[in-house]
């Protein structure tokens, strides 16, 4: 029996989930320590300001300072794993995509883009290695940052709860607005990208016919 489209790269996507588990644990105590420059100003103005304890301000810049670094390090930690699951999943899924694209032109010619494919491929794996997914972990945590800020004050709470919802609102309208436009410039691009690679396999055709100054 045939895979169902798409079960691949989801079988492969699955095959990562304990590195996707350390990722969210990762992004877990990243968003907790996030919390450490608030923290910080909060206990100067509590603490420091009041007493004027100079000692106390320099052992709380040390602890602020060594939280700052071990956020940086988690982080660092957390985009390494992404780019080995990006890695992992080009591995699992790349030798399928190779003989799709050498067995593409037996079935649908040389016509659009033969190497699209590939460049799919690509395109996930890259994004598996940039900061989008990072955010999708980071964003649950969204109503916790929420909380604290209610538990400030109400009005510090709802005026953060209105500013979420317009972020999420524009962001929805920017989705919705330029999915179309995207799609265009996508469907676009695979076409020129056949078009110059079939420009290219027949070159000395091209130049033989005098065509080439007529394809600028």
């Amino acid at each position: 029996m045939q895979p169902a489209p798409g079960s691949e790269l989801a079988c492969a996507l699955r095959s990562c989930k304990a590195a996707f588990a350390g990722v969210a644990v990762f992004s877990g105590v990243s968003n907790i320590l996030m919390l450490t420059g608030a923290m910080f100003m909060l206990q100067v103005y509590d603490r420091v300001l009041p007493s004027r304890s100079v000692p106390t301000l320099v052992a709380m810049a040390i602890l602020a300072g060594v939280l700052f670094v071990g956020q940086a390090v988690i982080d660092l930690v957390r985009s390494r794993i992404m780019t080995r699951i990006g890695g992992e999943l080009d591995e699992t899924v790349g030798g399928r995509v190779f003989t799709a694209v050498s067995r593409l032109p037996l079935y649908i010619g040389h016509q659009g883009d033969g190497l699209q494919p590939q460049r799919d491929l690509d395109n996930i794996r890259v994004f598996l290695s940039s900061p989008g997914p990072s955010t999708l972990f980071d964003f649950p945590w969204m109503p916790f940052y929420l909380a604290i800020i209610w538990n400030l004050h109400p009005t510090l709470g709802i005026t953060a709860i209105c500013g979420a919802i317009v972020l999420v609102a524009l962001t929805a309208a920017t989705e919705v607005l330029t999915r179309k436009p995207m799609g265009a410039a996508v469907s676009t691009g695979v076409r020129r990208n056949g078009f110059a690679e079939a420009s290219r396999r027949n070159a000395e055709v091209l130049a033989a016919m005098g065509m080439g100054k007529r394809l600028h």
